[in-house]
């Protein structure tokens, strides 16, 4: 250091002794930043003032001691704010990361259950769509059974009404005493039906037997009668049992979907609800990401800034202690030597 080498050559001009001399050759290869001194020094040599350059030389080594005292508070303070700020930014990434594996769970949790739903709601509409095509199937299979039994109603009340016609007719006028009543009846009903008409027809076929023999024609017109009358009614009892089981069977099949579209729209809602849930999460999933990617950042270069500062505190330190040590050994010797000239 050049503070101590000019030190020390005052020191050595003031006593003129070998020590002084000695102690120059062993440190002449510091150097310093105290050249302000150096002429001062020397004037007050050429004064003999030795007393006035050991109030110089003390002078340095307050002001350095001063300097280091104030040096060592602003690096306990800037290091105490490193870290606090440190501290806090790991509590801060600690929490971040925490609330990010929490959101992770939930973000899975959620999309589970949307996987879920979605098939459950995929199934509950097949379900639907089939139990529909039921209903309809079901309705187009009643209306045809409907109209199937109504033509035969139909066919079988023209075939019964026209027996019992003919029933009606013979036994009006099938028993005549002689043939020309049976003539005049014959013609009267033609008037009345047409020539052509069935039942017309029939008297005049049976108006040409005779009683006896009308008789039993008469008999069994009357049986095909009542077999028809009954099939009639087997038509009609069939058709109420067909209509009370259709009734039967649709309502089971539209409380089963609209017991299915309940469940489907609560789905529905629930699916809407977590996927906004999920929607919310993700967005959340990825600030916490991006600010823990950013406090992680922010921390290393706190952290860094923490290591220089201290790296330059402890080189700055490690020479202002070096000076204060040369500065310490100057006064001591020029202490000495100011001991040695009273």
């Amino acid at each position: 250091m050049k503070a101590l080498l000019f030190i020390i050559l005052v020191v050595a001009y003031s006593t003129s002794t070998q020590h002084a001399i000695k102690a120059v050759q062993a440190k002449k290869h510091k150097q310093s930043a105290f050249l302000d001194y150096f002429h001062g020094l020397l004037e007050l040599r050429k004064n003999d003032k030795l007393d006035e350059v050991v109030g110089v030389v003390a002078g340095i080594l307050e002001k350095l001691q001063r300097a280091q005292t104030t040096e060592d508070a602003e690096f306990e303070t800037k290091s105490a704010g490193f870290q606090t700020k440190i501290d806090a930014l790991q509590n801060s990434l600690e929490e971040q990361e925490s609330e990010l594996e929490a959101v992770n769970l939930l973000v899975g949790d959620l999309s589970s259950d949307l996987a879920s739903l979605t098939q459950s709601l995929s199934f509950q509409n097949k379900q639907i769509t089939l139990i529909n095509k039921q209903i309809a199937e079901t309705i187009d299979q009643r209306q045809a059974e409907e109209t199937s039994a109504n033509t035969k109603l139909s066919a079988t009340e023209k075939q019964l009404n026209a027996v019992k016609e003919i029933v009606r007719y013979l036994n009006e006028n099938s028993i005549w005493d002689s043939f020309a009543e049976k003539e005049v009846a014959v013609h009267k009903l033609k008037l009345v039906l047409g020539d052509k008409h069935p039942i017309a027809l029939m008297v005049e076929f049976t108006s040409k037997f005779d009683k006896d023999t009308v008789k039993r024609v008469l008999a069994k017109i009357e049986a095909i009668q009542q077999k028809l009358e009954d099939t009639i009614a087997r038509v009609q009892e069939n058709e109420a049992k067909s209509q009370q089981t259709f009734q039967i069977i649709i309502t089971q099949l539209e409380e089963n979907s609209n017991k299915l579209g309940e469940d489907l729209k609560a789905n529905q809602r629930q699916t809407d609800a977590k996927s906004a849930d999920l929607l919310v999460n993700q967005r959340r999933q990825g600030e916490l990401k991006q600010s823990i990617e950013e406090t992680q950042q922010l921390l290393e270069q706190t952290r860094i800034a923490s290591s220089t500062a201290s790296t330059n505190y402890t080189s700055r330190k490690s020479q202002r202690s070096e000076e204060i040590s040369v500065v310490q050994s100057a006064y001591d010797l020029l202490k000495q030597f100011e001991q040695q000239q009273n």
